[in-house]
């Protein structure tokens, strides 16, 4: 065998393995990819019925106070 067909068997072999570890790689990263956007869409959620709560407390604290500044 010359060079040539050494080259050209090798590469025959390595490229489809490193496609495949290629795509491995990309669907495994889309995964966790997803998997983060999953997280951070959860802990929005939680942190916006925090606000809510935050918001509640504090109009009942300017009741509280426009009602103790009445009196």
């Amino acid at each position: 065998m010359d060079t040539l067909q050494i080259v050209f068997a090798t590469l025959s072999l390595s490229v489809p393995v490193l496609l495949g570890w290629l795509l491995h790689s990309v669907s495994t990263l889309h995964r966790d990819v997803g998997n983060l956007v999953g997280r951070f869409e959860q802990m929005n959620k939680r942190f916006e019925q925090m606000n809510k709560r935050f918001e509640q407390m504090n109009k009942r604290v300017g009741n509280i106070e426009s009602k103790l500044g009445a009196a």
